[in-house]
Parts: structure tokens; C-alpha cells; sequence
């Protein structure tokens, strides 16, 4: 219910700034309105094409809930990579810990970890981009 508040809202205050002057004013919104209007465009986005296609990601560090929205992933590596290297550092781990890095690509026999991602953990891939998509399974888990 939030989600669609906030969508009618986001259209609402879109669609009367075209009307207005033919183009939306961001300048006129403060910084956190600003922060969560992006924040929440982005997981629109990534929501209607991870689950079907999966996303590319390039190499980077990410922040689960402001880059990439909390959930349970499949992490492919692309076509052809020979090593990439993913990591995931909890929310509440003060450090990088032994077991947090999955390796995949063809030096190690496997492409893809299945990961679940909670607000506040850190994601870093390393060495080559990746493909993330919303996890699926046949059996629904």
C-alpha cells in the first residue's frame, strides 16, 4: 500500500510540474525527498527487469536497500568470464569474513550462487561484471 501511495504520489507531483511548466523541478525538493524518490525509481526499475532477464551489474560496491533492493538473488557471471568474485558483508559484520566470498566463472566450474541480500548489507563483485535477477525456483522456496 505504501509503494502505491507513494507511485500516485511521484506520478501526481510529475504529472502537474509538466503541466505546469513542461518539465518537473527537482530543485524545489530537499534532499531526502530527492534520496527517496531515487531510491524508490531505482527498485521499480530493477524489480520489473531482474526477474525475468536479470540485470547487468559491473564491478563496484553496493549498499542493499539504496543500489540494489534487499531480497533473495541469483548472481550469474556473463558468458565467457573466467574469474569473478562476489562478496557479501552483513549489515551488522563489522568486518569482511571467511565464507562471505562465493567465486564464480569458468576457473572454478560454477557461474552461479543463489544469495539473499537483507537492508544494510554490502555487495562487492570483483574482477568482472555480473547478471543478478530475482531468485526462482520450481518448487517456490
Amino acid at each position: 500500500m505504501k509503494k502505491l501511495f507513494v507511485l500516485a504520489l511521484v506520478l501526481a507531483l510529475l504529472i502537474s510540474g509538466v503541466a505546469a511548466e513542461g518539465a518537473f523541478d527537482f530543485s524545489k525538493m530537499s534532499d531526502s525527498a530527492l534520496l527517496e524518490l531515487n531510491s524508490q525509481l531505482q527498485q521499480e526499475i530493477f524489480s520489473r527487469w531482474s526477474s525475468w532477464i536479470g540485470v547487468k551489474v559491473p564491478q563496484g560496491v553496493y549498499l542493499i536497500g539504496r543500489d540494489i533492493p534487499a531480497g533473495r538473488f541469483t548472481i550469474t557471471a556473463l558468458e565467457g568470464t573466467v574469474e569473478v568474485a562476489v562478496s557479501v558483508r552483513k549489515a551488522n559484520a563489522e568486518a569482511w569474513e571467511v565464507g562471505d566470498t562465493y567465486y564464480l566463472g569458468t576457473s572454478y566450474g560454477t557461474g552461479t550462487v543463489n544469495v539473499d541480500l537483507e537492508e544494510g548489507d554490502t555487495l562487492q563483485i570483483q574482477f568482472a561484471d555480473v547478471s543478478i535477477r530475482l531468485y526462482t525456483s520450481l518448487f517456490g522456496g
